[in-house]
């Protein structure tokens, strides 16, 4: 079996240098992980610390190939990372962390990363190059996700029926099939404020972020940029499945996106949306956020792209006062099979949100997929 310390009670562990570029090093034994947290009431806490050379990958069978540096079983536990560092890990699945907890609606496996931790240079061969989560609660807050690799879904970070909240905390450099940046399916709750998602690059869909099946999503203020996709989303892809029963609801207040690429050039494709891509049964707000500069190679959609149909559901797509830096592109917008559902000034929460809640316009008389520009309300 795997040699690692196994976490059942309360473990705390506090490196003597506080210098990031030279922290107390702990390398795993060849072709093993660190820690295993294994029981509900397991604490692990880690202070200026790297995780370094983890690696299960070549395990015949899970859990023993599941997360490269630390594993959390589905009995639970908590793991608590300041000033950490989780680095050149592998693993099938979360090539840094793994954790699976159980179905509850109180999480039993929790995972807070504070204070300048870095997850960065982990690979897996399928899902979650530096953190693959199910059935967990994750607070993130001043941490990078840098540089790891997936080779399915979530380069950086896998997250499934999670409880998330990430705050600035730059994810970038990371490469997956779908989901380069950020994959999130099935989750209650994924809020990401003043973060930067950026240079992350998907050979599938959502270059940056990946959103599917999650009830409520809220991106704001944060940058979104330089990413790259080969199919659909070079910034943003969000989608749902009629026949999953949830559709997914998705916010992007105050964000720039910006810079982001579809990467194919088959033009006789429908490889779209540079910027954003939102594909069945979603319903997506964007609210006073740039557009800069996005574009697709296939000429499909270098801003938006939304694709729809009666079986799978058709998307809901609404935008106030929101910036485009090339208004004359013809190729800002695109459609796939049957049109979205554009809001206008007829939707009452179009100009609901404060400041900006004052008389309702339609930006381009022309044209719904501008959306609506809302005044300035004073107090």
């Amino acid at each position: 079996g795997l040699h690692h310390i196994n976490v059942l009670h309360v473990l705390e562990i506090e490196g003597t240098n506080r210098n990031m570029n030279s922290l107390v090093t702990i390398t795993a034994a060849t072709g093993n992980r660190h820690f295993k947290i294994d029981n509900p009431n397991a604490k692990l806490t880690l202070r200026y610390i790297k995780l370094s050379n983890g690696n299960v990958a070549s395990s015949s069978s899970e859990p023993d190939s599941l997360g490269g540096s630390i594993l959390i079983t589905t009995n639970g536990g908590e793991l608590n990372l300041y000033s950490s560092i989780i680095y050149n890990n592998s693993a099938y699945r979360g090539g840094g962390i793994y954790a699976n907890g159980s179905p509850s609606a109180t999480k039993n496996a929790i995972i807070n990363i504070y204070r300048g931790s870095v997850i960065s240079n982990n690979t897996a061969t399928k899902n979650g190059g530096g953190m693959y989560l199910h059935e967990c609660k994750l607070r993130m807050e001043n941490n990078t996700i840098s540089n790891n690799v997936a080779g399915e879904y979530g380069g950086g970070l896998y997250i499934n029926e999670g409880d998330i909240r990430l705050s600035n905390s730059p994810i970038s450099y990371n490469n997956g099939k779908h989901g380069g940046g950020l994959f999130v399916s099935r989750s209650r709750t994924l809020t990401m404020d003043y973060s930067s998602i950026f240079n992350n690059e998907a050979t599938g869909f959502g270059g940056g972020i990946y959103i599917e099946h999650t009830y409520k999503s809220f991106l704001l203020k944060n940058l979104i940029i330089g990413n790259k996709a080969k199919s659909y989303g070079g910034g943003v892809f969000v989608r749902g499945t009629k026949t999953v029963g949830i559709r997914t609801v998705l916010n992007i207040t105050r964000c720039m996106i910006q810079n982001n690429q579809i990467i194919s050039s088959d033009t006789s494709s429908t490889k779209s949306g540079g910027g954003v891509c939102v594909d069945k049964f979603t319903t997506t707000t964007i609210r006073e956020t740039s557009f800069i500069n996005n574009v697709a190679n296939t000429n499909k959609g270098n801003h938006i792209s939304t694709d729809g149909n009666s079986n799978g559901g058709i998307p809901t797509v609404g935008l106030v006062n929101t910036y485009f830096n090339n208004p004359n592109d013809n190729n800002m917008f695109y459609t796939l099979d049957t049109a979205a559902t554009w809001r206008t000034c007829s939707t009452t929460e179009m100009c609901s949100e404060s400041p900006f809640t004052g008389t309702c316009q339609q930006t381009s008389p022309s044209n719904v997929q501008f959306g609506v520009t809302c005044r300035y309300q004073c107090s």
